[in-house]
């Protein structure tokens, strides 16, 4: 515990000793700076003096700018003889420009002429082009660099591996070495002068390149003698690493970024090339993060840019090697979020930070170098809480340990940018980032603190009692719940109020319908809804906070707040009471967030209403599923089916009038799909309690199965017409739907089909009387159900469901005449020959009633049905009749269908006519007639 609290006293002083040598160092400068002016400010001659050296001034009447430069001696004469660049004006010139100006008028404006706008500059390469540029020019000076820092690691690795001096005196040559290596670097540099930058010329970068690996190896040194020998403890390295990463700051300040990328990159993999074992991690962490640190305070200097994120993303993948050897997650985490804090901080120089400017939007990344851009300062600060936020979700951790340090660094994360970064709005939108890490975290809650309440064997004799209520749960709702305070808090500070009002309202509430939904729960539902009605007084306390705290925030905050607070009490009573709870508080809150709407034209709260549709829709289909409205309580099962019917026809009338034509497609589509789900539901019950034993192994149960899912289609297709980005997401819910309904429909007609004999595994035999029997729930309410969506379908797609529903029509005719004839219709049985008349009467009445329907609508597609019917039935007489029938059947067949045939070819003819224009219709009373005949 003292090394842990040694180490952050330690980080303390190094923050102090980086600001404050950040301060001296601008101090210096800004002071050169000020002496330097002042020295070309005294000799510069008086203005008295230059009015009197120079007779053009004085002939005008004015006095020179003070910093106007002194008149030519005569040791400058010969210079000024010499041509004058071009565009320069002569002597002659200005005084032909004197004599414009005394001619002017008094008060008139002078005219001067405009010079063209200079074109703009031309964007140079990239940052990948220049870097490839220079190492292509300055390779030598690499590669000598890595020479020079290897030759130091390998004289003390050569020491310990052979023996030859004492450990002491190793390391004290090592460091010997690494010393003689950066005084090479700063005598060569003070040899070539002090302004000069890296580049100048080709001796420029070896000042850099013995500096740079002398710092390497120094840090090799330091590490040997903490892990190789033993020689200084865990605080003694730590204070070493801490003084040489100063001097690496500072010779990066006074050299270069060449030097600076070098201690970076060197001093990262030194732990990797030199030998040791470590009983922890830990050190390596703090090593790491401190290296990120130097480069950030190196570059917060003299603005590099590329050094920070070398710096960043060096310490954070050096960091992960060594999470992949020793799978310490605490210490990784910390240090990410430590390197995160100092990438927010370090760079604007400030205790709190305070980046202004255009921040995060979709702007910024589709054009990265436009105006509403954020600058350099807020990249890094994103990047670096993307990447730590992304490794604190994903990263694997075993128990509750490393659950929860997972959780309580995303929420440190997200405090750091609520509280600590309040004077930073430009990072505003980067709290979302450990948000989303932090609600995603929480569904993995299930696999660490297993299933709660449930009863568990213990004890030697195996007793079953019941498990006792995870304290993970508790601290990881609280830990929500702190989140949401805190953006409640920045929210009340009047800066990116309903961004933060959001978080506020929704934050915990989300987590907690995670954890309801990802978290399985035994016997524990009393004390999870004490949970989560606490948290619901907390959401309602930061309602009222809204209320008092504006006109900005006091309108949505206090709905956004309100319906999150009811949606948490709606949540308690389902863990309280039974599935069907949370069905029919969705119905509630829908009719809450319509009344919402209506009250303050709140269009976000449309939003909520389809989210809440589409959920009492998942709900019945998903959780608790099918299996609970077949199974549940007939009571709680009814009403929930009314409720959530009732209130979406109530916010149906609410919106009324309102531009909310999304919202109002939603309930409606909401409302008949729950009518038609329940429906099929309560019939289902109906029949599974009159009919005993059958269950879901009948055609009957197959065939309202596939209603359920033929239902579902026709609610996405009744919202096709809303169109947008979702379309074709609605057209995969639809073909899924219809995939499944299928599945069902052939499950129904083949293995569970009246024809086939079931056996001793299921019975087919059919129940109910004439039309009203299982038949009709099998295969009769699946076609009318396609043909109904048929009416809402455009005309090009309308075919499949036309032809699948005429389809099951026809099978159940079929069905229903054989079991007129035959009770027993297993078709292994045969025909009688008064079902075979029974089926060609009923195909020529379906061709009659088709071509009627064509000639009233006037439809050319339901004329050609008819006849393809028709053509059936008399290759039906001739094929199947008149070998099958005998006697007065036969006769009679063939009469019916020349009868038929007359009539029907009368009727083709004049639809022919009609479509075409060329006949008129018949007379009146004939077509009533006719019509009446064939209804």
């Amino acid at each position: 515990m003292g090394t842990i609290a040694g180490g952050l006293v330690l980080v303390t002083l190094i923050i102090a000793v980086v600001v404050l040598i950040g301060f001296l160092v601008m101090q210096s400068q800004r002071l050169s700076r000020i002496e330097k002016r002042l020295s070309r400010i005294e000799a510069q001659p008086r203005p008295a003096q230059q009015a009197a050296a120079n007779p053009l001034l004085a002939a005008a009447g004015r006095e020179p700018p003070a910093s106007a430069a002194p008149p030519p001696t005569e040791a400058s004469a010969p210079a000024m003889a010499e041509p004058l660049p071009k565009g320069v004006p002569s002597l002659a010139e200005l005084g032909n420009i004197g004599d414009a100006a005394s001619r002017r008028a008094p008060g008139a404006a002078p005219e001067v002429d405009v010079p063209p706008r200079a074109p703009a500059a031309p964007t140079g390469p990239g940052m990948g082009l220049r870097f490839g540029k220079w190492m292509q020019d300055n390779w030598v000076y690499a590669i000598s660099a890595l020479s020079l820092a290897l030759a130091g690691i390998f004289l003390v690795q050569y020491g310990m591996e052979q023996g030859i001096i004492s450990p002491a005196v190793r390391l004290v040559l090592a460091f010997l070495f690494g010393v003689g290596l950066v005084a090479a670097g700063q005598y060569i540099r003070l040899r070539q002068g002090h302004g000069r930058s890296e580049g100048a010329d080709a001796s420029a970068f070896l000042p850099s390149t013995f500096s740079g690996a002398g710092l390497v190896v120094l840090y090799a040194v330091v590490i040997a003698a903490h892990l190789g020998y033993g020689f200084i403890g865990a605080f003694m390295s730590l204070v070493a690493l801490v003084l040489v990463s100063g001097l690496a700051m500072v010779l990066g300040w006074i050299s270069g970024p060449f030097l600076a990328a070098v201690g970076i990159i060197g001093g990262l993999a030194a732990p990797f090339v030199v030998d040791g074992e470590a009983d922890s991690a830990l050190p390596f962490y703090v090593y790491f993060a401190l290296l990120g640190l130097t480069g950030l305070a190196i570059d917060t200097m003299r603005r590099w840019a590329w050094v920070s994120v070398l710096a960043l993303v060096g310490a954070a993948c050096a960091g992960f090697a060594l999470f992949a050897l020793s799978e310490e997650l605490i210490g990784y985490g910390v240090m990410l979020v430590v390197l995160t804090g100092g990438a927010i901080a370090i760079p604007q120089r400030r205790i709190w930070p305070d980046h202004s400017g255009p921040g995060f939007s979709a702007k910024a990344f589709i054009d990265p170098a436009a105006e509403h851009a954020p600058g350099f300062p807020v990249w890094l600060a994103g990047g670096a809480v993307l990447v730590t936020s992304v490794l604190l979700t994903v990263l694997p951790g075993e128990g509750e340990i490393a659950f929860l340090a997972k959780a309580a660094l995303l929420m440190a994360l997200f405090a750091g940018l609520g509280i600590w970064a309040c004077r930073a709005p430009a990072l505003a939108p980067l709290a979302v980032l450990p948000v989303g890490g932090f609600t995603l975290l929480t569904c993995t809650l299930h696999g660490v603190a297993g299933r709660f309440g449930a009863m568990v064997q213990t004890g030697a004799e195996g007793a079953v009692v019941e498990a006792g209520w995870p304290i993970l749960a508790s601290v990881t709702l609280g830990l929500a719940a702190a989140g949401s305070a805190i953006a409640a808090w920045r929210s009340l500070r009047g800066t990116q109020v309903l961004f933060w009002a959001l978080i506020a309202a929704f934050f915990a509430p989300v987590v907690a319908a995670g954890m309801e939904m990802f978290w399985v729960r035994g016997q524990g539902g009393y004390t999870w809804a004490l949970h989560i009605l606490a948290l619901a007084a907390l959401i309602t306390l930061i309602a009222e906070r809204f209320a008092r705290g504006g006109a900005q925030v006091a309108r949505r905050g206090v709905a956004w707040a309100a319906l999150s607070a009811l949606s948490l009490i709606a949540l308690a009573m389902t863990a309280l009471l039974d599935d069907a709870a949370l069905t029919i508080a969705l119905g509630v809150l829908i009719i809450a967030a319509a009344a919402l709407d209506r009250q303050f034209k709140l269009r976000e709260m449309g939003y909520f209403i389809v989210i809440a549709v589409i959920a009492v829709n998942f709900r019945y289909i998903a959780v608790p599923g099918l299996e609970y409205l077949f199974e549940g309580p007939l009571a709680l099962v009814i009403a929930a089916f009314v409720i959530p019917i009732a209130s979406m026809g109530a916010a149906w009338l609410l919106l009324r009038g309102m531009d909310r034509g999304r919202v109002r497609v939603f309930l409606e589509s909401g409302a008949l799909s729950a009518a038609g789900i329940g429906a099929t539901v309560m019939i289902f019950r109906a029949v599974d309690a009159a009919l005993p034993g059958s269950g879901i192994t009948s055609h009957w149960a197959m065939g309202l199965l596939a209603c359920l899912w033929i239902i579902l289609a026709i609610a996405q297709i009744y919202r096709l017409r809303l169109g947008g980005a979702l379309r074709w997401l609605r057209m995969a819910f639809i073909a899924g739907y219809a995939l499944i309904a299928l599945m069902a429909l052939l499950i129904g007609t083949v293995a569970f089909s009246p024809l086939v004999e079931g056996g001793s595994l299921w019975d087919n035999t059919p129940r109910g009387v004439t039309v009203a029997n299982t038949m009709f729930l099998g295969y009769a309410l699946p076609g009318l159900l396609l043909l109904l969506a048929t009416r809402i379908m455009r005309s090009g797609f309308r075919v499949v469901p036309l032809i699948g529903g005429c389809a099951l029509m026809a099978y159940y005719v079929f069905l229903e005449i054989r079991w007129f004839w035959q009770p027993v219709m297993d078709i292994d049985v045969g025909f009688i020959q008064p079902e075979l008349y029974s089926y060609t009467v009923a195909l020529l009445i379906t061709g009659g009633l088709l071509l009627y329907q064509a000639i009233a609508r006037r439809s050319v597609f339901l004329r050609r049905i008819a006849l393809v019917v028709i053509g059936l039935a008399v290759a039906k007489v001739f094929l199947v009749d008149m070998r099958g029938l005998t006697g007065l059947l036969r006769v009679f067949s063939f009469l019916a269908l020349g009868l038929s045939l007359a009539g029907l070819a009368w009727l083709d003819r004049w639809a022919k006519a009609r479509s075409g224009g060329g006949a008129a219709p018949p007379p009146a009373g004939l077509r009533e007639e006719l019509g009446q005949r064939l209804e």
